[in-house]
């Protein structure tokens, strides 16, 4: 329960500061975010396809594509959900869920997906993105991290 909780919770903070940018006027942009050095910045940004733009001129692959994406991590996190332990892997799972939820929400709502942040830094500086890019990213991290540690466990003691 607790991880679904998450999941929802994650989803809600992307989609609330969607909101906070879209009824933001054009013309407050760029915000910087104080105390990040001019680092990082509030923008707002439109983006009909999939990361970076990919594909944003077949837009059925837009909407099908992270959907059918989402749903196999959906099965995938109720299976885990099943299992004692792997904290680390259902938190993932959580995250990934949660940031993609809220992607698939402006997808199906708007036609695209409300980006906001920007990191002034090398590779970063064209990149906007939003929360729930940050969540999937740092799920899929954590998913990583709990496949090396927590897997391995299992498959010890399956052995003996």
């Amino acid at each position: 329960m607790f991880f679904t909780c998450l999941a929802g919770f994650l989803c809600f903070i992307d989609v609330f500061f969607k909101e906070l940018v879209l009824g933001t006027k054009d013309k407050e942009f760029p915000v910087e975010v104080p105390k990040t050095g001019g680092k990082l910045f509030l923008q707002k940004a439109e983006n009909p396809g999939l990361p970076f733009g990919a594909l944003k001129e077949r837009q059925d692959w837009v909407k099908t594509l992270p959907l059918v994406t989402w749903v196999l991590e959906v099965g995938s996190f109720i299976n885990l959900l099943t299992r004692k332990g792997n904290w680390i892997s259902k938190t993932g799972y959580a995250f990934v869920i949660g940031g993609g939820a809220s992607n698939l929400y402006d997808r199906y709502k708007r036609g695209y997906v409300v980006d906001y942040l920007n990191v002034r830094w090398k590779a970063l500086e064209k990149m906007v993105f939003n929360l729930g890019d940050v969540f999937v990213l740092f799920g899929m991290v954590l998913r990583v991290i709990g496949v090396l540690i927590e897997f391995p466990a299992e498959s010890k003691e399956e052995g003996e």
